[in-house]
């Protein structure tokens, strides 16, 4: 795009001297063209107002090489300030791309630091949670143990108490049958007795 902008910038100014050059020689014409009558330049002494004529062209001449010079230069600096604005945008362009390959980077990495922490946190809290969960465990099987011992000791002290009351029960009703088997046999010694007595 650059290029095509001095290229017009310079047809523009090439356009401008050649048409200032053809005016110029067309006003030098008109008033060379009483000098170029048909008599001879020989025959005719330089006048005063010839002798200016040739001084305007001589000046109009060295004008022209001034104005050629400072064209010359003038293009010269506009094509070094193009290029140093060019040189400027393209360092501008490196240095917008390497700074965004750095904030990308930056980005990456903080990512990168972020998912690491992170996962070092959950390994932290998992393992705080596995030992926890062992302690949890651990606390369950001897609350387990401890509540199968209390039940089995609770169970064997009912059981046993069970025991010595049917035990007791069995002795009495052991007792109370043999009291009436003695009553019975007491009774029927009495009653075979008296049949005897009688």
């Amino acid at each position: 795009m650059n290029e095509l902008d001095t290229t017009s910038t310079n047809l523009k100014f090439g356009l401008f001297c050649v048409t200032f050059m053809y005016f110029r020689a067309l006003h030098t014409i008109r008033r060379e063209k009483k000098s170029w009558s048909s008599k001879s330049e020989n025959d005719q002494s330089i006048t005063l107002e010839r002798q200016k004529m040739n001084k305007e062209e001589e000046n109009a001449r060295r004008r022209q090489v001034l104005l050629l010079d400072a064209s010359e230069k003038a293009r010269i600096g506009f094509e070094r300030k193009q290029r140093r604005e060019e040189n400027e945008m393209a360092h501008k362009a490196q240095r917008l791309n390497f700074e965004t390959k750095k904030k990308r980077k930056g980005m990456i990495c903080a990512l990168m630091i972020q998912r690491y922490y992170r996962g070092h946190l959950g390994r932290k809290v998992s393992k705080r949670w596995k030992m926890k969960r062992a302690e949890i465990n651990a606390m369950n099987a001897l609350m387990n143990g401890c509540a199968i011992a209390i039940s089995r000791i609770w169970r064997g002290y009912r059981d046993r108490q069970r025991a010595d009351a049917l035990r007791k029960e069995m002795a009495e009703f052991i007792v109370a049958i043999r009291a009436q088997e003695a009553q019975e046999d007491l009774d029927e010694y009495w009653t075979h007795k008296r049949r005897w007595l009688c």
